[in-house]
């Protein structure tokens, strides 16, 4: 934790290599199983839970994504899947329990390994400490999944990471990503969440992945998860509260006000439209793979979308003939950056 505090590790322009994942990783997830105990629910889901089905409670919003994920997977009983940033084993205990399915989970995090082993233990699963592009291509999969794995990868390896995903997928296979999105023209990354909680992470904007999404797969399905940001937040904060005040903290006092304030800052983050969330289904096509310059979205995505062409072609069109470079506005980068590092450290020090 100590590296985040004084911002060692923090360094948005670093190419992500698989030495800097690990890195990246020690210091946001290698905090121990019992301080992520003390906000999550049973499932140890560190990600955004899906309230669109009637959940009223952070658990139950985490049963909901992961039943959505595994409809979206049409999951049957044999079948082996792919989970790529796999977290304390939540949503692998749960795919192979209830759906009969055989799962891989690989994660850059020794300490969430060994726990994911230790949660899924006598069940049909296999955790692997290692990095997604140590993956053998000849090692086939029905399904892939990746809850927030895309804002980990790095600005540089989103192309490896999709077509990673197409040479371990079987034919007609389906990949689900869940992940977050900036808003064109908004920052991708802030120093201040670099350092404090999440090194290395970059936000995409969901065009800029679909785009490159397409080169090897179709888009069956976006569904937009902004909302449930707020909520799970909301829900994870008063989790963090309730053990915090009930006699029973064992840790830095630090470290409770930094999570603390990442969580209280998901709704105005939310409101001002900066980013959101979403989940997309992609299936494998054999097909060549688009060039960026002749990618356009089809019709079905704009139909579930809510939108027809002549509002989101030239839009679309506009962005990705920038070359889906995007600029940072670094004004309002570091204006962002002052106001939150400011926050924090009245708090702090």
């Amino acid at each position: 934790m100590e590296a985040l505090l004084d911002g060692r590790i923090s360094s948005p322009d670093i190419v992500t290599t698989k030495n800097w994942a690990r890195k990246f990783c020690n210091p946001a997830y290698n905090l121990g199983k019992s301080f992520f105990q003390t906000f999550l629910d049973e499932s140890m889901l560190f990600s955004v839970a899906y309230y669109g089905n009637g959940a009223t409670n952070l658990e139950q919003a985490q049963t909901h994504k992961m039943d959505l994920s595994a409809k979206q997977m049409k999951l049957k009983p044999g079948m082996r899947i792919l989970d790529l940033g796999c977290g304390f084993g939540g949503l692998r205990k749960y795919l192979s329990s209830k759906y009969h399915v055989s799962v891989v989970g690989v994660t850059n995090s020794r300490e969430m390994a060994v726990a994911a082993r230790d949660n899924c233990y006598g069940l049909n699963v296999e955790i692997r400490d290692m990095d997604w592009r140590d993956l053998d291509e000849t090692e086939q999969f029905d399904r892939v999944v990746g809850i927030e794995v895309m804002f980990h990868c790095g600005r540089h390896n989103m192309d490896t990471l999709f077509k990673k995903i197409h040479q371990c997928l079987k034919p007609e296979g389906i990949c689900v990503i869940q992940d977050f999105s900036c808003k064109p023209g908004c920052p991708n990354n802030f120093v201040t969440l670099q350092t404090y909680w999440f090194p290395g992470f970059y936000i995409f904007h969901k065009y800029q992945v679909l785009s490159v999404a397409e080169r090897y797969f179709r888009t069956d399905c976006v569904l937009d998860m902004t909302d449930d940001i707020v909520k799970t937040c909301a829900d994870i904060l008063k989790n963090l509260e309730k053990s915090k005040n009930s006699g029973d903290w064992m840790f830095e006092e630090n470290l409770y006000t930094i999570y603390k304030l990442f969580f209280l800052c998901a709704e105005p983050v939310v409101k001002s439209g900066m980013f959101n969330a979403y989940q997309i289904t992609l299936k494998k096509s054999d097909k060549s793979c688009p060039t960026v310059d002749q990618y356009n979205l089809n019709d079905t995505f704009l139909r579930r979308n809510g939108c027809n062409d002549s509002e989101a072609s030239p839009y679309l069109l506009e962005y990705l003939n920038l070359g889906l470079k995007l600029r940072i506005s670094v004004q309002l980068s570091e204006t962002m950056d002052c106001v939150i590092n400011s926050y924090i450290r009245g708090f702090i020090y």
